[in-house]
């Protein structure tokens, strides 16, 4: 079993991200430019351990500076994650949690 710490990033003002992330483009298995800054939203029930494990353990092949946040209830939540991003990666987490759950910004 992996136990991981999801922080809630601001309880006060969590806010709703799906309208401010646009889709990756899954075209190439290259790794995708690294922009300053850029962050790996994801949208899943963090309370299901079946599929937040299988998505620790795929952030976890592709170590990075992209920071990886999940947004769930309309709260946005930090995984203590950083990765760096290719379309191998975005390829796995479509898989588990479907392409319009998963946006790099």
């Amino acid at each position: 079993i992996i136990a991981e710490k999801i922080t809630l990033l601001d309880k006060d003002n969590p806010g709703n991200i799906s309208n401010n992330i646009s889709n990756a483009d899954p075209n190439t298995n290259n790794t995708i430019a690294s922009k300053n800054g850029q962050k790996l939203y994801m949208r899943f029930d963090i309370n299901d351990d079946v599929i937040k494990d299988k998505i620790i353990n795929v952030l976890d092949v592709y170590p990075g500076s992209c920071e990886v946040l999940v947004q769930f209830e309309k709260k946005l939540y930090s995984m203590r994650k950083f990765v760096l991003p290719s379309e191998n990666l975005l390829s796995e987490l479509y898989s588990i949690i479907g392409k319009d759950n998963v946006k790099l910004v």
